[in-house]
C-alpha cells in the first residue's frame, strides 16, 4: 500500500534571476498589490539561469519520499527530452513512477520563473492534454491533489471514487486552473478534503467567489481568521493559509492556531515554499502528530527550501528534519497562539525514528 498518491502536472522550471538594478517594484502605499516593472522592448541581462524539475504534486512526492514515505506520482509528461530529464530526477528521489503517462502528441510542461529581490513571478504553461485516470491504482493512505491544466477536471470523479473505495484522506492545493473551476465542482472537491493548503491571495479568490458579502476594514490577521472559518465552512476538515514571510495560520475542528516565522533563514527565492509547508504538515498528519508539530515541520521544510533556487533542492531528509526540530525546541524559537481558546492536544515529544515505520504502525 502507498503512503501517498500525488496527482497533478509536472514541469521543468527555468529560473531567471534578475539583478537589483534591472527591474523595479511598483507597490501600493501599504506595499501590497506590487507589480514587477521591466523596460519594455529592451534587452535585460540575467544574473543566473538554471533549469530544474517542478510542479506542486511532483514537489510533494519528492519531499515525502526523502522523509521515507512510499510516494507515487500520477502525472503526464511529453515524450521528449524534457520529460526524460524530469523522469530521471523523480527516479533519483525514489518516487514511484507506475502512474506516469508519456504523451506522444504534446510536449512536457514548462514554466519560466523570474526571481527578483528573493520573490518569484511564475509564467506558467500547461500543455493541453487528455487527462486519464489509470485503470488500476494501488490504494494509498493519502492523496495529494494539485495543479492541473485545462481539462484536468475530468480527473475529479475517478479521484473521488478512489478516495471512497480506499478510505483515503485528501490534501488539496488548488492550482491556477482549479481556482477557476465552476463553484459546484470546486465545492465537491473541498467537501472531500481533509487538509486544504492555500496562500492568502488564493484564499481571497475562493472566498470572493463563494461569499457575496464584502468584508469591511479589518486587520490582516482578523481577515485571515475570517477566511479560515469561511473556507472550513465549505467542507475541509483543516485549512492552512500561508502568508509569505509573516507566518502561517490553520483552522481545525478544535479552533484556530497561528505561528509567525521566528527562525528566519537567509532567503534566496521562494518557489516551492508553500509545497514545502505541505510536505512537513502532511508528514506530521501521517504519523499522528499534533497540529503544532505539523505546522512546525512545515515551517522547517519551507525555511530550508527558500535558501535554494528551485522547489526541491532544500527538501529535507528525515534525519535533518527531526534534528532541526530538536534544535528549535531546545532554543525555544518557535511559538504558537490560538484563537479562540483551542482544545488542541498537547504537543507530543518526537524521538528520532523512522517516519515511514510510524505510518505502517499507525495504519496496520
Amino acid at each position: 500500500m502507498l503512503d501517498i498518491l500525488c496527482v497533478g502536472d509536472t514541469s521543468e522550471d527555468v529560473f531567471l534571476v534578475l539583478a537589483e538594478d534591472d527591474a523595479a517594484l511598483l507597490c501600493d502605499v501599504d506595499k501590497q498589490n506590487c507589480r514587477l516593472s521591466l523596460s519594455f522592448s529592451d534587452k535585460i541581462p540575467i544574473k543566473t539561469v538554471v533549469a530544474l524539475p517542478g510542479g506542486n504534486s511532483a514537489n510533494l512526492a519528492v519531499g515525502l519520499s526523502r522523509l521515507g514515505f512510499k510516494s507515487a506520482l500520477l502525472t503526464q509528461l511529453g515524450d521528449d527530452s524534457r520529460g526524460d530529464t524530469l523522469l530521471q530526477a523523480l527516479h533519483k528521489d525514489k518516487v514511484k513512477l507506475d502512474y506516469v503517462r508519456r504523451d506522444t502528441r504534446t510536449a512536457s510542461n514548462f514554466s519560466t520563473v523570474i526571481v527578483y529581490q528573493t520573490e518569484r513571478t511564475i509564467l506558467i504553461h500547461h500543455e493541453t492534454r487528455q487527462y486519464v485516470w489509470p485503470r488500476a491504482v494501488k490504494p494509498a493512505h493519502w492523496v495529494y491533489f494539485s495543479s492541473l491544466g485545462e481539462g484536468g477536471e475530468v480527473l475529479v470523479p475517478p479521484m473521488l471514487g478512489y478516495l471512497t473505495k480506499n478510505k483515503s484522506r485528501l490534501a488539496f492545493n488548488p492550482g491556477t486552473y482549479q481556482l477557476r473551476w465552476p463553484l459546484t465542482l470546486l465545492r465537491q472537491v473541498l467537501a472531500s478534503t481533509s487538509a486544504l493548503f492555500i496562500n492568502v491571495e488564493e484564499a481571497e479568490l475562493i472566498v470572493a467567489r463563494t461569499n457575496r458579502a464584502k468584508p469591511g476594514r479589518m486587520s490582516r490577521q482578523i481577515k485571515i481568521d475570517l477566511m479560515l472559518a469561511q473556507l472550513k465552512g465549505l467542507g475541509p476538515e483543516m485549512v492552512v493559509i500561508t502568508d509569505g514571510q509573516l507566518g502561517v495560520s490553520a483552522i481545525t475542528p478544535d479552533g484556530i492556531i497561528r505561528t509567525p516565522i521566528t527562525n528566519r533563514a537567509k532567503r534566496v527565492e521562494a518557489t516551492g515554499a508553500g509545497d514545502a509547508m505541505a510536505v512537513g504538515f502532511v508528514a506530521a498528519l501521517m504519523t499522528k502528530q499534533s497540529i503544532e508539530t505539523a505546522l512546525h515541520w512545515g515551517l522547517i521544510e519551507s525555511s530550508s527550501v527558500v535558501q535554494f533556487i528551485g522547489p526541491q533542492a532544500g527538501l529535507l531528509t528525515e534525519k535533518v528534519l527531526l534534528s532541526t526540530e530538536k534544535a528549535h525546541l531546545a532554543a525555544g524559537c518557535h511559538h504558537f497562539n490560538t484563537a479562540p481558546a483551542s482544545t488542541l492536544p498537547p504537543r507530543r515529544s518526537v524521538k528520532t525514528k523512522r517516519l515511514s515505520r510510524t505510518v505502517r504502525k499507525k495504519t496496520a
